[in-house]
């Protein structure tokens, strides 16, 4: 999460960063929130519905959605800040 924050800012409002809390209770989503520092908005998925949704079958996993909303790729595991934002470039044409 450290590392998407990083890249949230880098990007400014170019790009938005939605987090997905999967199957926790919303305090203790908060706490994470809350002590990781993360500024960018983050949901609540209690029953998985939204994850399962988006076919996901590793956590974590990243949804890359155009601004339609159509999924344009996803990853599996996790992502550094810089391959992270050599996604971004290369998906969406972002500097």
């Amino acid at each position: 999460m450290p590392d998407f924050e990083r890249v949230h800012r880098a990007f400014g409002d170019k790009v938005q960063f939605v987090g997905l809390n999967l199957q926790e209770d919303a305090s203790r989503a908060n706490d994470v929130i809350n002590d990781t520092k993360i500024t960018y908005t983050v949901g609540l998925d209690r029953d998985g519905t939204i994850y399962r949704g988006y076919n996901g079958m590793a956590m974590p996993m990243t949804v890359f959605l155009d601004a339609k909303g159509a999924v344009v790729k996803t990853h599996a595991g996790a992502l550094d800040a810089a391959l992270l934002t050599n996604i971004i470039r290369d998906v969406f044409g972002v500097t």
